[in-house]
């Protein structure tokens, strides 16, 4: 029991994915995307980003012209806060 406790969720896992993907997209290192930093992402996701539709609008929630981690999360099905958090679908 104290073994499973100890290691990290898929949870906490995908959030720690998501962060390193965010941070090396971050070049400025700003903490926010700008949309030539996202469209390396776009690029390289290509195949999958037209299937699905993906751009950078969809990115940008609240259409500031940057994505924050949170909008970052939020898109990739993350809320990004805090390990708490719940989300309602």
């Amino acid at each position: 029991e104290f073994s499973a406790a100890a290691l990290p969720s898929q949870k906490d896992m995908f959030r720690r994915a998501l962060q390193q993907q965010f941070d090396v997209l971050d070049v400025e290192n700003r903490g926010a995307l700008r949309h030539p930093e996202m469209a390396t992402l776009v690029e390289q996701l290509k195949p999958v980003a037209e299937k699905h539709g993906l751009t950078l609008l969809d990115l940008d929630m609240n259409g500031d012209g940057e994505i924050t981690f949170q909008e970052f999360c939020n898109y990739f099905g993350e809320g990004g806060e805090t390990g708490d958090e719940s989300q309602s679908s």
